[in-house]
């Protein structure tokens, strides 16, 4: 057994197994907590093994692994079930990966990170990392290819949205990383890159783990993690990178970064738009004495709702080194209609 998952008051199984608990099922079954077998939940999974499964929030089960069939339906190593009832019905997502998924991650937007060891995804290139549509389309804001013969086999999403990935691999898009590393998505670029985040491991990543507090739990194959003697368990501590908060009422947009990143050197500018459409142009936000920086507002604005609030600057790498200014966008939607003015800031 490779995967498990919680679908409602019962758990999915995936694997490799030809029977569970005495009753015929290929590679996937469904259990109840009592460990019976719900007979009603018969789906085959034919040619290969079940690596990862996951449930959607609208209760669609996601399955990944080195299948060809699914349920007599052909779909290559990736495949979604609707769940009508204790039956699962293949649906039409469909990316067709040319090899091994070994692990999926459903990101905030509804997209849909794949990894594993696969070179094309759609007949498109993508070696081994790979971002889906929720339709099941390829999205192109993601081209980071692992070295040829790297593989991705855990990873997870940090509260701030970073991802951290895990496996046996040595670069990520031409970069240095040693079975471990960490992506982001830049607002200003629209697509993913490599952060700096270097904690390499001299042998494979097989799990990872975020903690509450920001740390990464890590175990796998490895001696040495971040440069520390460490026998297959690690737990990596990060730096606490800048975070952010937008707090708005009817009058007053403020806006606060804390943390031991970089903050803005200039003041960054406060730009409303609803529906892709500016009602309020780029306008410069002022600081006040306690660090914050705000900009007094139009209610009148506010009319149609939502709004995005994007806040555009620039900061310094390396804190205060003189380094070349690096462009920072952020982007906030608020729902006024969702929102009591009275009390203050939300």
């Amino acid at each position: 057994v490779y995967a498990l998952a919680l679908w409602r008051n019962y758990i999915l199984v995936g694997g490799s197994f030809s029977e569970i608990n005495g009753i015929s099922r290929s590679n996937l079954a469904m259990i109840d907590h009592d460990c019976n077998v719900v007979t009603a939940f018969d789906v085959p999974v034919n040619n290969g093994v079940v690596r990862s499964l996951l449930v959607q929030p609208d209760e669609k089960v996601l399955i990944a692994g080195g299948f060809d069939t699914v349920n007599g339906i052909s779909r290559n190593r990736l495949a979604r079930m609707v769940m009508i009832g204790q039956q699962g019905f293949v649906d039409t997502f469909n990316p067709n990966a040319d090899s091994f998924v070994t692990t999926m991650a459903l990101l905030s937007s509804g997209k849909l990170l794949i990894a594993g060891d696969f070179d094309e995804i759609s007949a498109q290139p993508r070696r081994g990392l790979a971002l889906l549509n929720p339709d099941g389309s390829l999205n192109s804001s993601l081209q980071l290819p692992l070295n040829s013969t790297g593989f991705i086999t855990s990873m997870v999403v940090q509260a701030d949205g970073k991802i951290v990935l895990g496996g046996l691999f040595s670069q990520i898009n031409g970069i240095n990383r040693d079975n471990l590393a960490q992506i982001r998505f830049n607002f200003f670029t629209q697509d993913y890159l490599v952060t700096n985040f270097t904690a390499d491991t001299n042998g494979i990543i097989h799990a990872l783990l975020a903690s509450h507090n920001g740390k990464l739990l890590l175990t796998g194959g490895f001696t040495q993690a971040s440069g520390a003697s460490r026998s297959r368990v690690a737990r990596i501590k990060q730096p606490t990178f800048a975070r952010e908060i937008m707090r708005v009422n009817a009058n007053t947009a403020r806006w606060k970064q804390f943390g031991s990143a970089p903050l803005v050197t200039t003041p960054p500018q406060l730009e409303l738009r609803h529906n892709g459409a500016v009602i309020a142009g780029a306008e410069a936000m002022q600081q006040t004495a306690g660090g914050d920086w705000v900009k007094s507002l139009d209610s009148s604005l506010f009319s149609d709702t939502p709004v995005d609030f994007i806040l555009k600057g620039r900061y310094r790498a390396g804190k205060d080194s003189g380094s070349s200014a690096i462009r920072y966008q952020s982007t906030q939607r608020v729902d006024f209609s969702d929102l009591i003015f009275a009390n203050g800031f939300e």
